[in-house]
């Protein structure tokens, strides 16, 4: 072959019966690109000469959008290499795939951005890993627009922001991308910029995980999509129904009908979404596909919360840290379209809290919203924001999230470095087939850079500063003395219980101390302390002290994290899944015994051992913790010690643990399996453990 060619063939038996059909794609790159200079990786996609990628279009709100299909392309991954020269080496991941154009304004682009979903030889979705993230078909290719995103790199740099802060987040990589879409072989000017490499939105992707949600919605989790309409599917008219639905908003009377197709251009009542523009949509499950019973649960939990907000007496339907955190991502960055557009939020059980699912959509934001120093609670206005920073409790726990973070991850240089680790290795002819100029892109960047710390400092002084504890956490022999201090007037109060020294609020809780004088300690011990200055309170500071000898010696001993399928006796009973029987042994190898109560296991898998069937673990003993009791003692009987069942589900495609004692902070095990050699093949669905 001289040419990007699709070959097509089958084999056939000796009785002339064809056997399966076998498809393969071919696209070459061009000599002249053999040299061709890259420090980031390499996207290249060829379309055989198909024309531009298929665009379902906009609408201002969304209406009357029916989505198109995708079209058939080779996607071909190039890592950086040694000598720079990234065609010089075989891709690292190579695939058909199917695009088409995403987005709404962003569908008008010059460069468009796209959805990948790579294929196999059926056109089937094919999960692949690329850049090492987690396994999935669905991704998506977000081109920047100097108009709005300035220096290129707003996305990067938001969600590596949310990851200080502890929000959800797609996994993501700065890319060059070459696109041919016109035929022939690759060559330079089939460069068409940088773009960002990112997971899709979906149920268990980003640490948004749930089953789905049952027939008769009794069981499983939901999420929506707070944005314009959601595309019609593909084949069917344009006056199809689009599914949405409103909430009540603070008046408490719903006005707009469910399914409403048109807001007019404008909207005069305050159902939630208020935007003109925005809608509640069907994400998981679909909203073409939801049942009857199904949309009943999702709108009435939605509905209900909404009351809740309004009434001030929310904590027990909406998980407040996860919308602080959500909200912190956006107000840093002075997201234009923050709440209200590009917005997820989801319930993991029909009786669990609800979240706010990943951040996403950052190219109206930073410098393109002008200076740093002003609106220190950006779009706080907007929708059920409007009602949580009515209530004083939440204000704090925005401002606990804020100001916890900046004294650990988000500091000014932690800030500058996400600034430049988003920009490391861009070219100039990267940039410029971006659109932009390479001078002018590089003080785009260096204004960015200062911009993300003033903006942090500005946000600092809007808050009582944290108190100071000295020594910082750590061990100690024998005794220790620890002060403390308020760095800007004010008392200090402090607890040794691990409750919060400020009451829901805003007094001082009763098991709170004033602090006076130094305090001496001689055993393991958590100082939990605000400042209070006036009705004033700082975010809290816990510091932890422990005898060194007193850390539990655990590991995890084994993981049963692919097992072998149900055998039909299984089945019978209702284990239809092989994720039913997951299993983790947790073995202590120390010589004293180790309180459980205290730690916690988290990653792929969550576990609070405050809940465990077993409190204590002696030396050399094992416990267990498994996907399901029930299952697992149908394997392997009820003899075992069992601890618990733990929430969600081990990755067959490999997944991180940590086990901790989250008072203390301390980290016992952090640690991360894989499917792939060298580890052990045979663990992967054969039956086996990893041990």
């Amino acid at each position: 072959l001289s040419d990007p060619t699709r070959l097509r063939a089958r084999a056939f038996l000796t009785d002339k019966l064809p056997g399966a059909l076998a498809v393969a794609d071919y696209s070459f790159i061009d000599p002249s690109l053999q040299n061709y200079l890259s420090d980031v990786p390499i996207i290249v996609m060829d379309n055989f000469g198909s024309g531009d990628y298929p665009n379902k279009g906009r609408s201002n709100d969304g209406r009357d959008i029916v989505q198109v299909p995708r079209q058939a392309n080779v996607v071909s991954i190039f890592e950086p290499t040694g000598n720079g020269q990234p065609f010089t080496s075989a891709p690292t991941l190579e695939s058909r795939s199917g695009c088409r154009v995403r987005g709404s304004s962003s569908s008008d682009f010059t460069r468009k951005p796209l959805s990948i979903e790579f294929w196999n030889q059926s056109d089937a979705d094919r999960p692949r890993a690329p850049f090492g993230m987690a396994s999935e078909a669905d991704w998506v290719l977000n081109a920047p627009n100097p108009t709005y995103d300035r220096p290129l790199i707003h996305n990067p740099v938001s969600l590596g922001f949310a990851n200080f802060l502890g929000a959800h987040s797609p996994d993501h990589k700065v890319v060059v991308v070459f696109q041919n879409t016109d035929g022939g072989k690759i060559t330079a000017a089939d460069l068409a910029g940088i773009y960002i490499f990112s997971e899709k939105i979906e149920r268990n992707r980003m640490g948004v995980d749930f089953d789905r949600l049952s027939e008769d919605g009794t069981t499983g989790g939901w999420m929506l999509n707070i944005d314009r309409m959601s595309a019609i599917p593909e084949g069917l008219p344009s006056t199809t129904t689009q599914p949405n639905f409103h909430a009540a908003g603070p008046n408490g009377i719903l006005e707009i009908p469910d399914d409403e197709q048109n807001s007019g251009g404008s909207q005069s009542v305050d159902d939630i979404s208020e935007f003109y523009h925005s809608y509640l949509n069907f994400n998981s499950p679909d909203g073409y596909e939801i049942l009857p019973a199904q949309r009943g649960i999702v709108q009435g939990n939605t509905r209900a919360m909404d009351a809740a907000v309004w009434s001030g007496n929310f904590t027990s339907q909406l998980d407040s840290e996860s919308w602080a955190r959500n909200f912190a991502v956006h107000n840093f960055a002075k997201n234009q379209d923050a709440h209200v557009l590009s917005t997820y939020i989801y319930q993991a059980t029909p009786t669990s809290k609800i979240k706010m699912g990943p951040v996403w959509d950052f190219d109206r934001a930073y410098t393109w919203k002008g200076g740093p120093s002003d609106t220190p609670l950006w779009a706080s206005d907007r929708d059920w924001y409007q009602g949580l920073f009515q209530n004083t409790d939440f204000k704090q726990t925005h401002q606990d999230v804020w100001q916890e973070a900046r004294r650990t991850t988000a500091t000014n240089s932690a800030l500058q470095g996400l600034v430049d680790d988003a920009a490391a290795g861009l070219r100039s002819d990267q940039v410029s087939a971006s659109g932009l100029n390479f001078s002018t892109w590089q003080s785009r960047v260096s204004d960015l850079r200062t911009w993300v710390v003033n903006r942090a400092n500005y946000l600092d002084s809007q808050y009582e500063t944290l108190p100071g504890l000295s020594p910082e956490s750590g061990p100690f022999i024998g005794n220790l003395l620890v002060s403390m201090s308020p760095t800007a007037g004010g008392t200090v109060y402090y607890t040794t219980d691990g409750s919060d020294p400020r009451a829901n609020g805003g007094g001082i809780s009763t098991s709170a101390l004033a602090y006076s004088s130094a305090i001496t300690i001689t055993s393991r011990t958590t100082f939990i302390a605000r400042t209070r200055d006036g009705s004033r309170w700082s975010g809290p500071v816990s510091s932890s002290y422990y005898v060194e000898a007193d850390i539990p010696q655990l590991v995890v001993s084994e993981i049963n994290y692919h097992p072998g399928d149900p055998s039909p006796a299984e089945e019978t009973l209702g284990f239809t899944n092989s994720d039913d029987f997951e299993f983790l042994e947790l073995k202590n190898i120390g010589t004293t015994s180790v309180d459980l109560t205290l730690l916690n296991l988290r990653g792929g898998i969550d576990f609070d051992f405050s809940t465990s069937a077993i409190t204590n673990l002696a030396p050399g003993q094992q416990i267990l913790l498994v996907k399901n009791q029930t299952a697992f003692e149908t394997r392997y009987g009820n003899s075992l010690s069992i601890a618990g069942e733990f929430s969600g589900s081990l990755n067959n495609a490999g997944d991180s643990l940590i086990l901790e004692d989250p008072v203390l902070n301390l980290i016992l095990q952090d640690f991360a399996y894989s499917d792939d050699a060298p580890w052990p093949l045979c663990a992967d669905g054969s039956g086996y453990s990893l041990i």
